[in-house]
């Protein structure tokens, strides 16, 4: 129960993310042509932040659900966290120019803006447990895949419960934001 209350208190920080991830997940089971889920057991604290639809039976469309999201939402995260982090902890953007002492604050912010956009997308780069799960069994205990396909999807089914679990406690945003502020006050 606690770990509900988390989650949904870290989407809501995290909303930006939360809202496009959900938007992409919308977008690639229409894509797909999975129908959404109108049960209300599937509507809880868990699902909060992801689009919720019908169980697949197949495979390998459950396995692109989980897939195509996440990579579509870690790229464009990596782009806003980077384009943030690169200038100030690496490049040592300040408020003012060491040099000149001409304060730049709109530089300076934009480049804050950059970071915290880009932890709102990477904090919501997981797919929903259930689907994790929908495919975990799919994959391992209702379908006969061949010992190399079990063998190549256990990395992405392994990487993707402990991230579900690093995403509802929240500790991927808080391992994002402690970052640069750790790297900015080491350099001083």
């Amino acid at each position: 129960m606690l770990l509900n209350y988390m989650n949904v208190f870290f989407r809501v920080i995290t909303f930006i993310g939360a809202y496009l991830k959900f938007t992409m997940e919308t977008l690639f089971c229409r894509f797909f042509k999975i129908p959404p889920s109108i049960d209300s057991d599937n509507h809880s604290l868990v699902n909060f932040g992801h689009a919720v639809h019908y169980k697949m039976d197949h495979a390998p469309t459950q396995f692109l659900i989980c897939f195509f999201p996440s990579l579509l939402m870690t790229v464009s995260g990596l782009v806003a966290y980077l384009s943030g982090i690169i200038p100030l902890v690496y490049l040592g953007v300040k408020p003012t120019d060491d040099f000149t002492g001409v304060v730049s604050y709109p530089t300076y912010i934009m480049y804050i803006v950059f970071t915290v956009i880009g932890v709102m997308m990477l904090s919501n780069v997981f797919p929903s447990i259930t689907d994790v799960r929908t495919m975990y069994e799919l994959i391992y205990v209702l379908d006969e895949p061949h010992p190399f396909v079990r063998f190549i999807a256990f990395l992405p089914c392994m990487y993707s419960y402990v991230g579900c679990f690093m995403e509802r406690t929240g500790l991927i945003t808080v391992i994002l934001t402690a970052f640069p502020i750790l790297m900015i006050n080491l350099q001083k």
